[in-house]
């Protein structure tokens, strides 16, 4: 991770042409503002600068390298909306442009192939709808790239559609970037090009209107079934009212016909937020809806009060506004669906889990009775579930032992998690069925579109699994995104002719994911002895574990000390030492993981609870035995309908399960075309036009942007049209010149500005530049007249002198090339020909008609030539046939040529075929 303060490997050292001198603008670190812009007076010794603060006037002395360098403002563009047109790519100027961009209204800027988005807070007229969405229809045009927006992903998926791809599309941010609506800014796009799709298939009116009718009560279903998963999976937290609580793959596939289907996945719902919750934050919006929709009487019935304090689960906090007609727009939602009798049904189990709250600490009769009433369950069975166990003892009959308080408490937290765990995906499951009935049956499988909403990085007050879950999950996220974009770079290179040249990754995420994954192994280890009633499995010595792991790795250090920047990467860290609050037991617990997007300390509490995906026996026997039609069928049976027994059945592990479905999901991702969509919140407080640059940095950092831009310096992330650079530069080129071809015109610019050789590339249709080489076309921006006479000659030799060279070495391998290959025929002719009289089927063919086929290999150069010969004799050698045979011009071949063809003119009896392949 790029740290404040520092440049990405590189920048500072080839980030511009020249060394930063007096007079040159530059980016000091700043910890209020992220980047704070600066002059620099002034070189000291010790590789230190003396600067002038821009904004504040004040003058700082600070190393060279905690700076960046900045274009000039005068002499370039204010905003660019593709990030990788900046002078100098690195984050202080990417941070720079996204909030330059922003204030003046234009929340969507491109990072090559990443759209960034931040959330504006405030409705933008005329940045959505059917009239915007006109500047992004039909298919693609090459060589016009649309303005960043998320209509323009949309597009590019659509089209990949219509070419029978699959298309993905990723949004990833922190809680209240704006994912989920970004998500429906997409899905919009969508079902409006669905319809036109279906409008324009060929075929009888009758299948259109079926099409479109098809695509209407879709986008209904996709939008009801958003609706409900907002209020049973959305909640208030501290950073974001509505925050999404679970990560949704939504699958979207258009038939032939044009209809469309959809389909969702649901990912790690944050349960535990039932009965746990930080303080300041909410539960799930259902139980706020709940009691604001109800009414008196209504509430009556299910034995709660209106007041979200007065019960023990839903905090002492008061709900959002918005809530109170939550309940009315739910209750639509699902009759649309065709659901209705299962929300009544859900309803009864939300107000059923608000009453088991209130079993905490102590049991309350109503409460036990009331819980027992909407769960379906016998009040007695539900008090002697909580209050006993039954230890069997083989021989003879189950003995009853009272519990604990301790125990009380895991058991109905327990019940309480596993009933609304389940109800949710009850209604996910039941929800994608009743849209498998609205869409209709598919006759075939079309190409299938995916919109991933994943939960952001999180780092809390409290981190325990659910929050290394979520960050393993973007952990692998980061590492797949960069590989992705990683190739599409490389794709672009080969597609305009440049030497490809492998990049390597960095193995610090990997190395995380690896340390990660054998945290959750041992937690795994610890749940089996748990369930085996091992006395040593609690979460303190779980915790222990991982610390002392972590304290025997190699370089292993305590947090606060912070070795030299080329050290090698420790995953797994021991904790500060102090901290206000702290017990010295609570210090030994934790431990702390360095994630891509910055150190978690996570604390002991909840491993074991949180990972243990199967509840007590106990548990799902009071299910099985529930009244409730939709509680009974939450419970986990075996193939005979008995509810399972605890000896019988095998740990489930919650991270296990959870590990095996983000395999599926990057399984499904990588056989996608993906799009990624990086969501950003400009300020805390959620207010319109407010930018907190410090804040959004830490955003660009956590979402991995800064190690997109490491990837990028390694390649060439700065693209000119040549055709743009030839155009308006070739008048500074003498008359003989100007004629080129624009390869030759950039070429001789390059040289005349002494840009060096390795610092950019010239491709079929644009110039590449590494980072910070966009410092040279702004010196030809500005305009210096005619080039220097000498600089421009020695430009112009070099040009010459390297199409020499290369002429050279084409004449000299295909000499080559043709001397071996003629030494290889003239070893193996007498047994070639051998070999074809002895063969009979071959003697009987005509004899114009027999050949033969060499491969050779010449290993100096790991390259192929393939030689084929029709009829009999040799194949001929000479300049013009080999030259013409492999593609060459005549002229470069036979100036040098040393042998001459001895049957000039009669080239009818022998042809050459020449191919030379790169081996890899």
């Amino acid at each position: 991770m790029v740290q404040l303060g520092s440049c990405p490997e590189g920048v500072c050292a080839t980030g511009s042409l020249r060394s930063l001198k007096a007079g040159d603008p530059v980016w000091a670190a700043d910890p209020a503002s992220g980047y704070a812009a600066a002059e620099v007076l002034e070189r000291l010794d010790g590789g230190r600068l003396h600067l002038r603060l821009r904004d504040a006037n004040k003058v700082i002395i600070v190393d060279a390298r905690s700076v960046m360098p900045r274009s000039p403002a005068s002499t370039s563009k204010s905003d660019f909306a593709d990030c990788v047109s900046l002078t100098f790519l690195d984050e202080a100027n990417l941070l720079d442009n996204v909030c330059q961009r922003y204030s003046k209204g234009e929340i969507y800027t491109y990072v090559s192939h990443v759209l960034l988005a931040v959330n504006p807070y405030q409705e933008l007229p005329g940045l959505y709808g059917r009239a915007a969405m006109r500047s992004f229809e039909g298919p693609l045009r090459p060589g016009r790239r649309p303005p960043p927006h998320p209509y323009a992903l949309a597009q590019a998926a659509a089209c990949g559609l219509q070419c029978g791809e699959d298309q993905a599309i990723v949004i990833s941010g922190e809680s209240g970037a704006g994912k989920t609506e970004t998500a429906k800014i997409i899905m919009r796009y969508l079902e409006v090009a669905a319809a036109s799709r279906a409008s324009c298939t060929g075929g009888a009116s009758t299948s259109t209107s079926s099409a479109s009718s098809s695509n209407n009560s879709a986008e209904q279903g996709v939008l009801a079934m958003g609706r409900v998963l907002e209020s049973f999976g959305h909640a208030r937290t501290s950073r974001n009212d509505n925050s999404s609580r679970f990560g949704k793959y939504l699958r979207l596939r258009f038939a032939s016909s044009g209809a469309l289907h959809a389909q969702t996945t649901a990912y790690l719902l944050e349960v535990s937020r039932v009965v746990n919750r930080s303080p300041g934050e909410l539960n799930f919006h259902i139980f706020y809806e709940l009691l604001a929709g109800l009414g008196t009487s209504g509430l009556a019935l299910v034995g709660l009060q209106q007041k979200a304090f007065a019960h023990k689960i839903l905090g002492d906090c008061s709900p959002p506004e918005e809530r109170t007609h939550g309940l009315a727009e739910l209750t639509a939602a699902m009759e649309s669906l065709g659901l209705g009798t299962l929300l009544n049904d859900a309803l009864k189990v939300v107000a059923g889990v608000v009453h088991l709250g209130e079993l905490a600490g102590e049991v309350s009769q109503e409460s036990l009775g009331w819980a027992g009433e909407l769960l379906g369950f016998s009040g007695t069975d539900l008090r002697r579930m909580l209050e006993q166990k039954n230890i069997l003892v083989p021989g003879s009959a189950p003995i009853e032992v009272e519990r604990s308080k301790q125990q009380m408490d895991c058991v109905l937290r327990s019940l309480t998690v596993t009933l609304y765990g389940r109800l949710f995906k009850r209604l996910v499951s039941a929800m994608n069925d009743a849209l498998r009935v609205v869409q209709g049956a598919s006759s075939s499988r079309g190409p299938e579109l995916g919109i991933l909403d994943i939960y952001g990085f999180e780092s809390l007050e409290r981190n325990s699994l659910e929050q290394l879950l979520i960050n393993l999950t973007n952990e692998r996220l980061q590492i797949f995104f960069a590989e992705r974009v990683l190739a599409a770079e490389q794709q672009v290179c080969v597609k305009e002719g440049l030497p490809f040249k492998e990049v390597k990754l960095p193995d610090v995420g990997i190395q995380v994911v690896h340390a990660v994954n054998s945290i959750l192994d041992v937690l795994d280890d610890f749940g089996m002895r748990r369930w085996r009633n091992f006395s040593n499995a609690s979460d303190s010595s779980f915790c222990e574990t991982v610390r002392r792991s972590a304290a025997t790795a190699p370089g292993s250090s305590s947090q606060d000390e912070r070795g030299p920047a080329g050290r090698k990467h420790q995953a797994i860290r021991l904790p500060r030492l102090q901290r206000q609050g702290r017990s010295v037991s609570q210090m030994r617990g934790a431990f702390v993981i360095s994630h891509y997007a910055g150190q978690v300390e996570y604390t002991q509490d909840g491993w074991m609870d949180g990972n243990d995906a199967q509840p007590l026996a106990e548990v799902e026997a009071l299910l099985g035995s529930a009244s409730s039609h939709l509680v009974r069928s939450m419970a986990c049976t075996s193939a005979s309908g008995t509810t399972e027994d605890h000896g019988k059945r095998q740990f489930k592990s919650a991270s296990h399960q959870h590990r095996r479905a983000l395999d599926e999901l990057l399984s499904t991702l990588g056989s996608a075309r993906l799009h990624f969509i990086r969501c950003f919140r400009p300020n805390q407080q959620q207010e319109p036009g407010l930018v907190d640059r410090q804040y959004l940095l830490e955003q660009l950092r956590s979402c991995g942007t800064g190690q997109l831009m490491q990837v990028m310096h390694q390649g060439f992330p700065h693209r000119v049209s040549l055709q743009e650079v030839a155009a308006k530069f070739g008048p500074l080129l003498p008359e003989r010149l100007r004629r080129s071809s624009p390869q030759s015109i950039v070429r001789v610019l390059m040289h005349a500005y002494g840009v060096p050789k390795g610092e950019w590339a010239v491709g079929v249709t644009q110039l590449f530049l590494k980072a910070g080489q966009l410092a040279a076309l702004d010196d030809l921006r500005r305009g210096h007249g005619c080039l220097d006479p000498d600089i421009l000659a020695r430009a112009v030799r070099d040009l010459v002198r390297s199409r020499w060279r290369k002429a050279v070495n084409v004449i000299c391998l295909v000499r080559y090339l043709t001397q071996l290959a003629m030494e290889q025929q003239r070893r193996r002719r007498k047994h070639v020909f051998h070999s074809m009289a002895s063969d009979s089927e071959r003697s009987q063919r005509p004899a114009n008609s027999q050949a033969e086929t060499f491969a050779l290999c010449v290993s100096p150069g790991f390259l192929y030539c393939s030689l084929e010969w029709l009829g009999k004799g040799p194949p001929c050698s000479c300049s013009e046939c080999f030259g013409n045979a492999a593609g060459l011009p005549t002229a470069v071949i036979s100036d040098s040529w040393s042998s001459r063809c001895p049957s000039r003119g009669q080239h009818t009896w022998c042809c050459l075929f020449f191919k030379v392949l790169t081996a890899p």
